[in-house]
């Protein structure tokens, strides 16, 4: 016979190819398939409904911590509420991305220099993307999720 016949149930690229492609297929699912958990404080966390735009934004319901891949941090954060949030952030999904919102999540906002509120969640946890604002836009909440997205999606 010819190659074609020979090579029938050979793979075309190779077990290394095979692996390579699983790896950029899961990465691809991951990006579109986040499913959130907020942890929301203050004014960011209630007046805007964040829940609720964030589980909108991203095409699902909001979860419970363990089944959830996305923490989403909005309002001040507490030194008494770090190890709760640092709690949340482990019982999560492995990967689990982390993202800030709000002034108050990325820098302290207007209590940054109080005794009680952590100056920036970053130091609490690893952050993969900040959207400041007080209170942020829908438009800057959509976009940084649309970047976090993108930046997930890269082989």
């Amino acid at each position: 016979m010819g190659k074609a016949g020979a090579a029938a149930g050979a793979l075309p690229f190779g077990t290394a190819g095979l692996a390579r492609l699983w790896r950029l297929l899961v990465r691809r699912a991951d990006a579109h398939a986040l499913l959130p958990v907020v942890f929301g404080t203050s004014c960011c966390g209630s007046s805007l409904g964040l829940a609720s735009r964030a589980a909108g934004a991203l095409g699902g319901a909001v979860l419970a911590p363990e089944e959830s891949d996305l923490l989403v941090v909005a309002g001040p954060v507490t030194h008494a509420q770090a190890p709760i949030l640092r709690r949340v952030r482990d019982s999560m999904l492995s990967p689990s991305y982390v993202v800030l919102v709000g002034a108050c999540a990325c820098s302290g906002g207007p209590w940054a220099g109080s005794y009680n509120v952590v100056a920036d969640v970053g130091a609490v946890l690893p952050v993969d993307a900040r959207i400041p604002g007080c209170p942020p836009s829908r438009e800057a909440l959509l976009a940084g999720l649309a970047l976090l997205r993108k930046g997930l999606a890269r082989p």
